[in-house]
């Protein structure tokens, strides 16, 4: 709680900021006052959300928690909730933290393989 007696959603991360974090912590500022403890904590309020960097602080507004972040929420979750698969979007960078060997995703993309020839560089 801060000083007026405002919940916070902390959350620290290790590395650079990225604007995915800010969604994790809306996700967060949206959803915990829906669960139990939420309930009896926040009284019917949003909660204030904070990220914590190694060399800064970001404050979330409650106001960010607005219609049409509640809208791209609803619309996300209808997307992965759906039975139609979303389109893939592999990366290197999502892929490295996956442990699905490459003999079962084909998708799957590692670091130097190659990309398809073409003439960009």
């Amino acid at each position: 709680m801060n000083d007026f007696g405002q919940l916070i959603i902390e959350d620290c991360k290790s590395g650079k900021q990225k604007i995915a974090h800010k969604y994790q912590v809306l996700i967060y500022m949206l959803l915990f006052p829906l669960s139990p403890k939420g309930k009896a904590l926040c009284q019917g309020q949003t909660p204030a959300g904070r990220l914590v960097y190694p060399d800064e602080i970001v404050e979330i507004s409650p106001l960010d928690v607005d219609s049409e972040f509640k809208d791209f929420f609803l619309q996300t979750v209808a997307i992965i909730s759906g039975s139609t698969p979303p389109p893939q979007a592999p990366s290197h960078w999502e892929c490295r933290y996956c442990n699905v060997p490459a003999a079962y995703c084909p998708a799957r993309i590692e670091l130097g393989a190659d990309t398809g020839k073409h003439d960009l560089f």
